[in-house]
């Protein structure tokens, strides 16, 4: 204690001298022996910041705000490591200062990475930023408005928010909504909201789900079911909340090729007439013509997604009416308009399938009668001219069933190929269909593949397809 002011004078000569004894054994000797000032500079010039912060935070009156400076002072990650060590006891005492450091050492990180363009070395920088993140989040199990800020300033320093921000922070924000009421209670949605809808916040869709589920925040549950395309759940999400108008919404933009989804609306549209009926009741005078104009009003969803199932041929007719009937009380006036137009619909198929069948029919006809005359009847060539050149024939002459005929001589026709030049492009057309039906054939994955893509009576179709294309043996 006697050379405090000798020590001021040669500090050349210590800094030449550290080196050559254990800064860390001085360091706390001088500690010990109540020598904080000769410690903290020892310590300080050795670069011993394990040392400086240590005697900073274990004196009798610790120094948090000198701790907090000193830290501030080391390259970013070199205060991340101390923050990890100190930083419970630092946030209980100094927690704005403290998580306002965090801020700070994360921004020059940020800030760095911006600037560098080194794409290798960036990706190493985010993935231990990342970590850290991770590792410090325990730390603020006791100051969650501190933990807020933190996590809110990291999201708002970068483009891009990682899920070891995003996770937490919606986590935060689930907890205050649930937690809190009025415009507190909207200011949490709000914020809850942007984050799931923000395409640069890279969270957890899953995880986001459950929480969402667990806080019961239902339009957050919704909005991750339909990003993660699981439009079951979110019609029957819809039909828990007796919301019909967003079933038939939803099976509008999504349902394309999705009988399910429609015969599912189609069922609770009949089901929720029931729920009418039996919620309804006599006018007051005990009559029912104060209930006209609701009997009306009631069969309006179910003739609207009736009408939406036929313009799109979704279900087959067998199955719309197997539905309606659930309902013992659905009036012939619902179902008349679906059964007129489905038995006209299916008068003029049949009679154009009638059409097309004779028109097969008569072209079968006549191309078998070609093929028996080929067959049996001799056939004269008339033709006069060569049909390469037009040049008049003369022996010895080429005839093709076709009817067109060549002089040998100038016809050459690749070796082992006996087709007419003026048909066999034709031909090769007719010929290339029959091989890839053929080949087709062997290809049993793609017609169970086109089988179970199909839906209702479609699936009819295209058996009925490969049967008349000769695949189906």
């Amino acid at each position: 204690g006697d050379n405090d002011d000798d020590d001021d004078d040669d500090g050349d000569d210590d800094d030449a001298s550290i080196s050559g004894f254990d800064v860390e054994r001085a360091t706390e000797m001088l500690h010990r022996s109540g020598y904080h000032e000769h410690a903290l500079k020892l310590a300080k010039k050795a670069g011993a910041h394990e040392q400086y912060v240590s005697i900073q935070l274990n004196r009798e009156a610790p120094d948090y705000n000198n701790a907090l400076e000193y830290i501030a002072g080391l390259p970013p990650f070199e205060g991340l490591k101390f923050l990890k060590r100190h930083g419970r006891e630092l946030l209980n005492y100094k927690p704005s200062e403290t998580a306002g450091l965090l801020m700070h050492l994360f921004r020059k990180l940020i800030g760095s990475m911006k600037k560098s363009k080194d794409d290798r070395k960036n990706k190493m920088t985010q993935r231990k930023m990342e970590e850290h993140i991770e590792e410090l989040l325990p730390l603020f199990a006791d100051h969650p408005e501190e933990l807020l800020k933190f996590l809110e300033s990291l999201r708002e320093s970068d483009e891009k928010t990682p899920p070891a921000v995003a996770n937490p922070l919606l986590e935060l924000y689930l907890g205050r909504w649930e937690q809190s009421s009025g415009e507190a209670k909207t200011w949490s949605a709000k914020k809850i909201l942007d984050l799931l809808e923000d395409p640069e916040c890279m969270y957890d869709a899953n995880h986001a789900l459950v929480m969402t589920q667990m806080a019961q925040f239902r339009r957050g549950q919704l909005l991750l079911l339909e990003r993660l395309r699981l439009t079951e759940l979110v019609l029957q999400a819809h039909a828990d909340d007796g919301d019909l108008a967003a079933q038939i919404k939803l099976c509008r933009r999504a349902g394309r090729g999705r009988p399910d989804l429609w015969s599912r609306v189609l069922r609770d549209a009949v089901e929720a007439s029931m729920k009418d009926a039996a919620a309804g009741g006599a006018g007051v005078d005990g009559s029912d013509d104060d209930d006209w104009d609701d009997e009306d009003e009631r069969w309006d969803d179910v003739k609207q997604v009736l009408d939406l199932c036929e313009q799109g041929d979704i279900l087959p007719p067998q199955q719309v009416l197997d539905i309606l009937s659930i309902n013992p009380e659905m009036p012939l006036k619902v179902v008349s308009p679906f059964l007129e137009r489905l038995l006209t619909g299916a008068q003029d198929q049949i009679a154009m399938d009638k059409a097309e069948i004779r028109e097969l029919r008569a072209v079968t006809t006549q191309t078998r009668g070609e093929i028996e005359n080929l067959r049996t009847v001799s056939k004269t060539f008339q033709a006069n001219t060569c049909a390469f050149d037009g040049s008049p024939l003369e022996l010895p002459v080429i005839h093709f069933m076709c009817g067109h005929s060549y002089n040998l001589s100038g016809l050459s026709l690749p070796e082992g190929e006996h087709e007419c030049l003026q048909c066999s492009r034709e031909q090769r057309k007719w010929t290339d269909i029959y091989n890839s039906q053929v080949q087709a054939a062997l290809d049993h994955e793609q017609f169970f593949k086109e089988l179970e893509h199909a839906h209702g009576s479609q699936g009819f179709d295209v058996i009925a397809k490969y049967f008349g294309q000769g695949v189906v043996r």
